[in-house]
Parts: structure tokens; sequence; C-alpha cells
């Protein structure tokens, strides 16, 4: 014979698992329509955009890549020619 407590708890977690199958049928269901998902190839431009832009502002004589970059890709020289830390452990 189960535990009262015991027996509260695997009601309380058949309950969440029956959620959690329902929420997830549910969502597959929908059927989730983005673009990029149907058509991957629209997905070139965007990593060649990206891709350039961070080609521009990469450090080729110590390494890593400047991040005080304007819109166009540029380097905001005014600010320093200095790398944050912090993004830099982000972006490897």
């Amino acid at each position: 014979m189960l535990h009262p407590q015991r027996k509260q708890l695997l009601k309380v977690t058949r309950f969440v698992l029956f959620l959690l199958v329902v929420f997830t049928g549910s969502l597959s269901a929908n059927g989730q329509t983005s673009p990029y998902l149907q058509n991957p190839d629209l997905l070139i431009d965007y990593v060649n955009t990206n891709a350039s832009f961070w080609k521009n502002v990469y450090d080729g004589s110590r390494g890593g890549f400047y991040t005080n970059v304007n819109r166009q890709g540029q380097v905001i020289s005014a600010w320093g020619r200095d790398k944050d830390v912090l993004t830099q452990s982000r972006d490897a």
C-alpha cells in the first residue's frame, strides 16, 4: 500500500504528464507556419548579410571581433578600439 503523500505525488505527476502530452500535441496540430521553415532557402540572404557584417569588424591582428560598430558594420573608433570581454566570450 502506498503512503498517502506518495499517492498524491503520483496523481500530480500523471496529471502533469497528461497536460504535457495534450499541450505538445496541440502545438504540432496548429501547423506552425514559418516561411523560413517552409523554405529554408530564404535564410541564405540572412546568413550572407550577417557574415559580411561581422567579416568587416574582425580583428585580424589580435583575433576576435570589434563590438563598437555602427549599423553599417564600421568600427566606431571614437569609443576606442578595445573589445568588450563579455561580448567576446559570448561570440566564441
